[in-house]
């Protein structure tokens, strides 16, 4: 498989990383090409890098990303970089909303307003 898209799933980590060892030693990479991994966080990343240098002897020609600066370079290999900025609207961190958020503040004001029972 020169190029493609794999999707691998599951709940143990060490299971899916013995996966993608035996995958790259059936499957190795041509001499400067790169694999691209998504992973959930940089920690996951830099944990990855490490099982695989220690399951294939070297960790090299891979790449972690996000999945949202993955969708983001496919966006613009797609449709064109001229047409879509080098960098999206906002940031690839996923940030919590704010307590003072629309939504909390709405449901404060329905428990304010809610009538005591008359008991």
């Amino acid at each position: 498989m020169h190029n493609g898209f794999m999707v691998l799933h599951g709940n143990r980590l060490e299971t899916l990383t013995e996966l993608v060892a035996d995958w790259l030693r059936q499957h190795p990479l041509a001499p400067l090409d790169e694999e691209i991994f998504l992973v959930q966080s940089t920690g996951m990343a830099q944990w990855l890098k490490l099982q695989l240098a220690g399951a294939l002897g070297l960790s090299a020609g891979f790449q972690f990303q996000m999945p949202a600066r993955f969708l983001w370079s496919a966006y613009r290999t797609a449709l064109g970089e001229d047409r879509v900025p080098r960098a999206p609207p906002v940031p690839y961190t996923h940030q919590p909303p704010p307590t003072n958020s629309a939504a909390s503040i709405s449901g404060a004001t329905y428990t304010l307003n809610q009538k005591p029972n008359d008991d």
